[in-house]
């Protein structure tokens, strides 16, 4: 799989770019980094939207399971079983992908005790469950391609590590994109590393060569590179 050389104009002023080949065939799992508005999320958008195909971002397309940052546009107005349902149905494409026995599996994994919560709304979840939840449906989804777009940011040190090892679960079966803020999952995850800046594809490289980087708390937020010398400081 290559992405290519391509222009994507999202407003007359905002053109992201990138201007070079990049091979990330030989990688399962792709870490994709940048500050906040620098493009991260309009690379995977590329990929996963049908109608964006036409830009050419990529050598190839195949169907992706997808969790949005935006976790609102899933679970707005449904229940815990009407959004199953739509997963299982044949219908959409996503039915045809979705794995109802995978997904129970990793319910459990993740320690999410559904068997009498099918009629409540999703909404009415704590954030943290929701977010498990979605991770779950998305691992369920069995697909060549699979996008988590900021997919840690309510859980816990315990639900991070359960959700580092689905991770290496996945690797085994799909290529994997992750886009975050936090410097742990990207190097808990990644063998390579885009990083996006200005709307562009500015570099990129091996974990190895990244976690190498004297300056590397600046290829993320400035809020995460605060936090990250607040723990530092505090020696934990």
């Amino acid at each position: 799989m290559k992405i290519l050389p391509f222009k994507y104009k999202i407003t007359p002023k905002k053109i992201f770019k990138n201007e070079k080949i990049i091979d990330i065939s030989p990688y399962s799992c792709i870490g994709i980094v940048g500050k906040i508005g620098s493009g991260k999320s309009t690379l995977i958008k590329l990929l996963v939207d049908y109608e964006l195909q036409k830009v050419g971002a990529y050598d190839n397309y195949n169907f992706s399971a997808y969790l949005s940052q935006d976790l609102t546009r899933l679970f707005v107005g449904n229940t815990l079983g009407t959004i199953i349902n739509l997963y299982e149905n044949n219908s959409h494409e996503i039915g045809k992908h979705f794995d109802k026995e995978l997904f129970l599996k990793y319910i459990e994994k993740l320690e999410l005790k559904i068997d009498n919560k099918y009629n409540r709304r999703l909404i009415d979840f704590s954030v943290g469950e929701a977010q498990r939840i979605a991770i779950a449906l998305t691992s369920a989804t069995v697909s060549k391609i699979v996008v988590f777009d900021e997919p840690t940011t309510a859980l816990n040190n315990r639900y991070l590590n359960i959700f580092y090892s689905i991770v290496e679960e996945i690797k085994k079966r799909s290529k994997i994109f992750i886009i975050s803020h936090k410097f742990l999952d990207i190097i808990k995850t990644s063998e390579y590393i885009l990083f996006i800046d200005e709307l562009q594809i500015k570099d990129d490289f091996f974990i190895e060569q990244f976690i190498a980087k004297d300056n590397i708390m600046s290829y993320f937020s400035f809020y995460e590179k605060y936090k990250m010398k607040g723990i530092e400081k505090s020696g934990k």
